[in-house]
């Protein structure tokens, strides 16, 4: 077990939090502090929560987080949640319905995130987007296919 370190900055783009390790109830405590003092400075309203260095969140932590996003989410703010592994996007999934926000999304690259925190549609909507266009992908493809 690697123990959780973390990080908060403010930036121009927004605030961004770096979590490492195995994430911690205490650690999401002290980010909840530091991140309830920051967000109405905030000059963008964009959070990037940077998941990508974290090897294990337990339902505490878990928890934890969906009131840290109901937070931020009551701030108006639009966050991503940056991780590149299947069983942490899983825990961001988690986070993200838990907290009833449709202002998070969990992504798996730097760009997703960037074009979610630039957008403005809600987490459905990007969905219902995705499924639309890979619907009429599979069309495509199954129609060139029968061709005779």
């Amino acid at each position: 077990m690697s123990a959780s370190s973390h990080r908060v900055e403010q930036g121009a783009n927004g605030l961004e939090i770096q979590l490492s390790g195995t994430v911690s109830v205490e650690s999401i405590d002290e980010i909840t502090g530091q991140v309830e003092g920051l967000l109405a400075a905030l000059p963008r309203k964009t959070v990037l929560l940077d998941l990508t260095d974290v090897t294990e969140c337990g339902i505490g932590a878990c928890r934890r987080l969906a009131v840290l996003q109901r937070k931020i989410g009551a701030g108006g703010c639009r966050t991503a949640y940056l991780t590149d592994r299947a069983r942490i996007r899983g825990v961001a999934w988690w986070i993200v319905h838990a907290a009833k926000d449709p202002r998070a999304m969990p992504t798996n690259t730097m760009a997703h995130a960037e074009r979610w925190l630039e957008g403005s549609a809600m987490r459905i909507d990007e969905l219902h987007d995705h499924a639309t266009n890979a619907t009429l992908m599979m069309r495509e493809r199954l129609a060139q296919e029968t061709k005779p």
